[in-house]
């Protein structure tokens, strides 16, 4: 496996290149795109480290999004408040590791997020649309759009409970892995967006997919 690893100041990532050097995993180490984008041109990473503030600030994530067909992941890696985390999935990072997961918890995100896309996954079916979630693709059948991971991950579990209660504690640990309250702001941004691409997939169909708020209790995906 081979990581690249995109960070302005080069000593911020040596204890993530150590920890992912401790699974046999190479991390080749870049500070600006066009020198990154000149080696993925003959290298295929598995996936790229992105350090969220600078890439938010100097609009890498918006280059890295040339060679989205490559289907590697781009993982954003800071601090981790609610703003950077939004910002950084609705440019184009899949996923987003905060500081406190520390190099441990990094190293096992990018790997559940290498195999995750490496896995096939069947399509799952909601009336008259459909998920892939192989390709993080939404569609029905005159329209098609794809979801970030995360937006994937919640429709995944959206999906699997049509019709029925999805809770939000099981929304939270599709996520993130945990049932924590604090998750919820950032689940609504999520589903915001969501929603938005469930009405691009609704038009021309005569029944909407829509997700429900229940209150207090959860959501339930309607079509």
């Amino acid at each position: 496996m081979r990581i690249a690893a995109l960070w302005a100041q080069r000593a911020e990532s040596l204890r993530a290149t150590d920890a992912f050097a401790s699974r046999a995993i190479d991390v080749e180490q870049f500070s600006d795109t066009e020198s990154l984008l000149q080696a993925w041109r003959d290298t295929e990473f598995d996936a790229i480290l992105v350090q969220a503030d600078t890439a938010l600030s100097r609009d890498w994530f918006d280059v890295l999004r040339t060679r989205a067909a490559s289907r590697a992941p781009i993982v954003a890696v800071g601090a981790g408040d609610t703003y950077s985390i939004a910002q950084a999935l609705m440019r184009g990072a899949d996923d987003y590791a905060t500081e406190a997961e520390g190099a441990t918890g990094l190293v096992q995100r990018v790997l559940a997020r290498v195999r995750a896309l490496a896995s096939p996954a069947p399509e799952l079916r909601a009336g008259a649309y459909w998920l892939d979630t192989a390709q993080s693709v939404l569609a029905s059948p005159g329209h098609r759009v794809r979801l970030t991971a995360r937006e994937c991950s919640l429709a995944q579990v959206l999906f699997e409970h049509h019709g029925r209660l999805t809770t939000t504690e099981m929304l939270s640990a599709a996520l993130f892995g945990n049932t924590d309250a604090v998750n919820k702001r950032s689940i609504e941004q999520h589903l915001y967006k969501l929603r938005q691409k469930c009405v691009l997939v609704s038009k021309q169909q005569g029944t909407p997919l829509h997700i429900e708020s229940i209150y207090a209790s959860g959501y339930r995906l309607r079509a």
